[in-house]
């Protein structure tokens, strides 16, 4: 019976998964998400065809026409001038055959969301973007804040 139960849970979660394939120039990645969350927003990143042992910043960048995006600008107050929402992540380094297997996560406020993921070369000067998801679209439905400030 328990492995019933474990084979259902498991279906639940790939028929609610949203499995997005991006091509970017040489690199290949695939972002998996949910459409929902009662916590932080997660994601898993697998990506290759990066510059080997490099620097990474993976960036969830909103939408100026969607209410979420005045969610984001809220996050990083100095976002404010420009009018264009976005949180850059924790940094992540390729390994050694140019290779990312990461899971991402961030703490939203409760939210319908619409962004674009970009992962971004943080060793370029000009913070090239050489992966990305457009319209992504997800729910947070319980507040995942914590007191603690970052």
């Amino acid at each position: 019976m328990k492995i019933k139960s474990q084979s259902i849970i498991s279906a639940f979660v790939i028929i609610y998964c949203s499995v997005m394939s991006v091509y970017a120039g040489e690199v290949k990645g695939n972002l998996t998400y949910t459409n929902q969350y009662t916590g932080p927003f997660k994601a898993h990143l697998k990506a290759s065809g990066l510059r080997p042992e490099r620097k990474y910043v993976p960036c969830l960048n909103g939408y100026t026409n969607h209410p979420s995006n005045e969610i984001l600008i809220k996050l990083d107050k100095k976002q404010e001038s420009t009018g264009q929402g976005y949180v850059d992540l924790e940094e992540v380094t390729s390994d050694k055959s140019g290779s990312l297997d990461v899971d991402i996560e961030l703490k939203l406020p409760p939210a319908e969301y619409k962004i674009k993921f970009l992962l971004k070369d943080s060793e370029d000067p000009a913070w090239l973007v050489v992966f990305h998801k457009d319209n992504m679209r997800f729910e947070v439905i319980e507040s995942a804040q914590s007191t603690d400030k970052k």
